[in-house]
C-alpha cells in the first residue's frame, strides 16, 4: 500500500531521508514481527501462554466459552454459567461478532489467543507507521512512531485484554482512512466505514470513543485550514458524517443489543470513582521514571500505587523528549492539536487530583459511564508517537534548522529530562511510599537516562550526511532503541505459564479428588468418573447447566483479589481452583458470580446483598433459592463443601407475595425467607396473577416437574399441578426471555427482584422459555442491508473507473 502525503499539510522529506530501499512499510512490519518474536519467543512457540490478570480470568475464559459455542453451531447471546445468567454477545467486549475472532475460533487455544493479541500489537505499530508517514512524509519518522505505539507501557499492558489490543490496533487505520474520506476520496468513504466498523466490533468503548474524537477534531482542524472554500468544508463534514453512519449501520448487530443491555445495566453517570480509578497525583512522574512509587507483585509484575487499570503508561523517555520537541518546534495545526490533546488527556487522567475532570463531569455527566479516569492516557499514548514523528522529520531534514540550534535543542530537552529523573529518584529516596523499592527506582531511572542519551544521539547522527547503508543502520538502531526502552522499562509486564493449566475440567477433577459428589456425569462434561465413585446424581442436583451452582463468598474473594503466590503457575492454579472471576467457564460450572463490564441492574442489587451484607447476616434462604450447592470452606478457600439445602433451578408451588423493590430486597435478606414457600412479585403484577396465585394444597404433591431439558438459550419443561400456581426459575430476568404454555405465549414475570416466574394454570403443561434478542435481529438486518449497500457502492465506483 502506498500512502502519499497531502501537499497542503505535510511537506515531503528530502530524498536523502526517504530510505527507499530501507524502512518500507512491508519491511517495517517484518521488523515489528521480529521484535515481537524476540520479546515473546515461548509464547509464539506455544511453550507458555499469557496469564497475568484479566487475560487469565476474563479474556481467556470468554474466548473459551465463545469457541465452545462456535463449534456447537451457536451464537452465544446468553450465558447461563455466569451471574445466574446474563447477555453474552451484547457485552460487546466478548468479541463475538469481531471478524478477527476467527483466529482463536479456528486455531487451538490458548496459543491462538496469544497470537491474536500479538498480531494486533503488530497491527497497531503498522497503522501508526502509515499514519505518521502520511502526515510527515518521512519513513524514518514513521518507523519511530510505529515502534513507539507498539512498544509502550499501555500497549504492552493491553496484551492482557484481547478487545482493547484489537481496538488499539485499528485506531490509526480509522484515523488514516477517515481523513482520506473527508478530504474527498470517494472510495475511502467505504474503506473507512469498513475499518471503523471492524474497530467498533472489538468492544472497547473508550478506545473507540477516543478514536472518533481525534478524527472529528482533525476534521475540524483541516476545515479551519481550508476555510476559504466553505462549500468544500461542508462537503468534507458530510462525508465524515456518512462514514460514521455507515460504521454504526455495519456494526448494528452489535450496537443495538449493547444499547439494550446498557439500558438495563447497573451503569450510571455516577458510576466513575474519580479518586480511586485515576492516575495518582504524582502520576506524571511515571512518564519519566516508570518504577517510581510502584510495587512489584509476588510474580514480578509491577503495579502503580493508586490505580489498578494498567501496570504502566510509560511512553518511552526518548519518545517523550521527541514529543516535547515536536510540540515546541513544529509549527503546524496538527502538532498544535496533538499537543493540546496530550495535555488535556494527562490532566483528565488525574481524575479528582486536578480540577479538569470534576469540571467535565459537571458539564457532561454521561462521562460517568466510563469507570476509570486513567483511561484517558489512551489519548496520550496515541499522541506521543505522532508528536515524536513530527520532531524526527523536522530535526533530521536538511535545511530545517542549523545543526548548532539542533544540538542545543536536543541538549536542553535531554538535560531537562535527566534532571527530572534525578529529582524523581531523590523523591523516591527521601519520601518513599510504604513498601516502595528505592533500588528499583534508581536502577530503572539510570536505564532511562541511557536510552534517552542513545535516542537523542542517534537523531543527531541521522541529521548528518552519511552513506545509505550507514544511514539505514542508524535508522534501525533508533527504532530498536525506542522499542527496547518500552520492552525493558518495568521488567516483564506479561509473564507466561504452562498452557496445560488452562485445560478444561480441572475444578471438577479437584472436587472428585476431594470427595465432593456434585460433579456432572461423564457424558455431560467429558470427565471420566473414578471407578467405584458415587452414583450419578439426578440432573437437577448436579452442578451443571440447568442444575445447581457454585459460589465464592466475599471473604474468600477478597483473599484471592489481594494475594498472589510467587510461582506464576501455582498462583494461577490457586485462583482457578477457587473459581476466581470467570474461571468457572473453563470447567462448565454454573456460578453465582462472574466478572463482566455490565451487570443487570436488579441482579447486581441481589449480588450486593450477598457480598456486602454483614457477616452475621444469615442469607441461607437466598443461597438456597439461587441454587448454591457448593462453596469454599470458611477456613480453607481451596476446600469446597456441599450445601445440601440448595434448590434446583426450577421450582413450583410458591405463594406469591406482592411487594415493591425495597421490600423485596428486605425480604430476600430476612432470616426467615423460605424460597420453597414464597416468591416475591412486583406490586404492579398483582392484578395479572391474582386469579392464578393459589398455592398448592398442603401435604399433597400438587406441583412437580416431570421432565426438563436445558440449553443456553432454551428451557423446556413438562410440569403437572393440581391448582393454579407459580413456576419460578432462578435465572436472571431480562426482556429477551419469552415463555409459552402449551404453545401459547405467556408473560415472564420478575420474581424475587431479579429472576423469572411464569403463572401456571392447573393441569399437565408443557412450558418453554426461549431467549430471543429482538435488538440483535433488528441489528442483523441493518448490518446486512448496509453491507450490501457498501458492496454496491464499491462496484459502482470500480465501473466508473474502468
Amino acid at each position: 500500500m502506498t500512502i502519499t502525503t497531502h501537499p497542503a499539510s505535510a511537506p515531503a522529506a528530502t530524498p536523502a531521508l526517504e530510505l527507499p530501499a530501507g524502512l518500507t512499510p512491508l519491511r517495517f512490519v517484518g521488523l515489528l514481527a521480529l521484535l515481537v518474536a524476540v520479546a515473546y519467543p515461548k509464547i509464539l512457540l506455544g511453550w507458555e501462554t499469557f496469564y497475568i490478570r484479566d487475560f487469565a480470568y476474563f479474556g481467556y475464559p470468554l474466548a473459551h466459552y465463545h469457541r465452545e459455542c462456535f463449534w456447537r453451531g451457536e451464537i452465544p447471546q446468553w450465558n447461563p454459567l455466569s451471574m445466574m445468567g446474563l447477555p453474552f454477545a451484547a457485552q460487546w467486549n466478548t468479541l463475538v461478532f469481531y471478524p478477527g475472532s476467527l483466529i482463536y475460533l479456528l486455531l487451538p487455544l490458548p496459543w491462538s489467543l496469544n497470537l491474536f493479541c500479538l498480531l494486533h500489537q503488530v497491527l497497531a505499530g503498522a497503522g501508526m507507521y502509515l499514519l505518521a508517514q502520511r502526515w510527515t512524509g518521512s519513513r524514518l519518522a514513521a518507523a519511530v512512531a510505529g515502534c513507539a505505539f507498539a512498544f509502550n507501557g499501555l500497549t504492552l499492558n493491553c496484551l492482557m485484554w484481547p478487545n482493547n489490543i484489537a481496538a488499539l490496533g485499528w485506531m490509526p487505520f480509522v484515523i488514516l482512512f477517515g481523513e482520506r474520506a473527508f478530504r474527498g476520496d470517494g472510495r475511502a468513504v467505504i474503506v473507512a466505514a469498513l475499518i471503523g466498523a471492524t474497530q467498533m466490533l472489538t468492544g472497547a468503548p473508550e478506545v473507540i470513543l477516543f478514536t472518533w474524537a481525534v478524527l472529528g477534531l482533525f476534521a475540524l482542524g483541516w476545515c479551519r485550514e481550508e476555510r476559504s472554500a466553505g462549500r468544500a468544508i461542508w462537503t468534507a463534514l458530510g462525508r465524515l458524517t456518512l462514514v460514521g453512519v455507515l460504521v454504526a449501520a455495519l456494526a448494528a448487530l452489535q450496537l443495538l443489543p449493547f444499547l439494550e443491555l446498557i439500558r438495563h445495566s447497573h451503569r450510571s453517570t455516577g458510576q466513575a470513582d474519580a479518586a480511586m480509578w485515576s492516575m495518582p497525583a504524582w502520576g506524571w512522574a511515571n512518564l519519566v521514571v516508570p518504577r517510581f512509587r510502584s510495587f512489584a507483585s509476588a510474580v514480578g509484575v509491577c503495579f502503580q500505587a493508586g490505580q489498578d487499570w494498567t501496570t504502566s503508561y510509560y511512553p518511552g523517555i526518548g519518545v517523550l523528549a521527541l514529543a516535547l520537541l515536536g510540540a515546541a518546534l513544529v509549527r503546524q495545526w496538527r502538532t498544535w492539536l496533538l499537543g493540546g490533546l496530550l495535555a488535556l488527556s494527562l490532566l483528565l487522567a488525574l481524575g479528582d487530583h486536578s480540577f479538569v475532570y470534576p469540571l467535565l463531569r459537571k458539564v457532561f455527566p454521561p462521562i460517568g459511564f466510563f469507570r476509570f479516569p486513567v483511561k484517558f492516557v489512551v489519548l496520550a499514548t496515541f499522541c506521543f508517537p505522532l508528536l515524536a514523528a513530527f520532531a524526527v522529520a523536522h530535526l533530521t531534514a536538511p535545511g530545517r534548522m542549523p545543526e548548532r540550534t539542533l544540538r542545543r535543542a536536543l541538549l536542553r530537552v535531554g538535560v531537562a529530562l535527566g534532571v527530572a529523573v534525578i529529582v524523581i529518584v531523590a523523591c523516591s529516596y527521601a519520601l518513599p511510599l510504604r513498601g516502595e523499592a528505592f533500588t528499583a527506582s534508581w536502577q530503572h531511572g539510570a536505564g532511562r537516562v541511557l536510552f534517552l542519551a542513545a535516542i537523542l544521539a542517534l537523531v543527531l547522527a541521522l541529521r548528518r550526511p552519511s552513506p545509505h547503508v550507514q544511514r539505514l543502520g542508524l535508522a534501525l538502531a533508533l527504532a530498536l532503541a525506542v522499542a527496547g526502552d518500552g520492552l525493558t522499562h518495568t521488567g516483564q509486564q506479561n509473564p507466561g505459564i504452562k498452557p496445560d493449566l488452562y485445560a478444561p475440567g480441572l475444578l471438577r477433577e479437584h472436587w472428585k479428588q476431594s470427595g465432593l459428589d456434585l460433579t456432572s456425569t461423564p457424558d455431560t462434561v467429558g470427565v471420566q468418573a473414578p471407578a467405584g465413585g458415587p452414583p450419578a446424581l439426578p440432573a437437577e442436583r448436579e452442578i451443571a447447566p440447568g442444575g445447581m451452582r457454585a459460589w465464592t463468598p466475599a471473604p474468600a474473594y477478597e483473599v484471592l483479589l489481594k494475594r498472589m503466590v510467587p510461582d506464576a503457575g501455582n498462583d494461577y492454579l490457586c485462583h482457578r481452583l477457587a473459581q476466581f472471576a470467570d474461571s468457572h467457564l473453563l470447567d462448565n460450572v454454573p456460578f453465582a458470580d462472574g466478572f463482566y463490564s455490565l451487570y443487570l441492574k436488579e441482579h447486581h442489587q441481589v449480588w450486593s446483598l450477598l457480598y456486602f451484607s454483614p457477616t452475621n447476616c444469615n442469607l441461607g434462604g437466598l443461597l438456597d433459592f439461587i441454587g448454591v450447592a457448593a462453596m469454599p470452606s470458611a477456613t480453607n478457600i481451596f476446600h469446597w463443601q456441599a450445601r445440601p439445602t440448595a434448590q434446583p433451578l426450577v421450582t413450583l408451588g410458591q405463594r406469591p407475595v406482592f411487594a415493591d423493590a425495597d421490600a423485596t430486597l428486605h425480604g430476600l435478606r430476612a432470616t426467615n425467607f423460605n424460597p420453597r414457600d414464597v416468591v416475591f412479585l412486583p406490586e404492579e403484577t398483582r392484578g395479572a396473577v391474582s386469579a392464578q396465585s393459589a398455592p398448592a394444597t398442603p401435604g399433597v404433591s400438587a406441583a412437580r416437574v416431570l421432565a426438563q431439558r436445558f440449553s443456553a438459550e432454551r428451557i423446556e419443561l413438562e410440569v403437572e399441578t393440581t391448582a393454579p400456581t407459580m413456576l419460578v426459575v432462578a435465572q436472571s430476568f431480562y426482556p429477551g426471555w419469552r415463555a409459552t404454555i402449551d404453545g401459547k405465549p405467556a408473560p415472564v414475570l420478575r420474581a424475587n427482584h431479579a429472576f423469572q416466574a411464569v403463572a401456571l394454570p392447573a393441569g399437565a403443561r408443557r412450558v418453554t422459555l426461549v431467549y430471543q434478542d429482538e435488538a440483535f435481529r433488528a441489528g442483523l438486518a441493518i448490518t446486512a442491508l448496509s453491507g450490501f449497500a457498501c458492496i454496491g457502492w464499491l462496484g459502482r465506483a470500480r465501473r466508473r473507473e474502468s
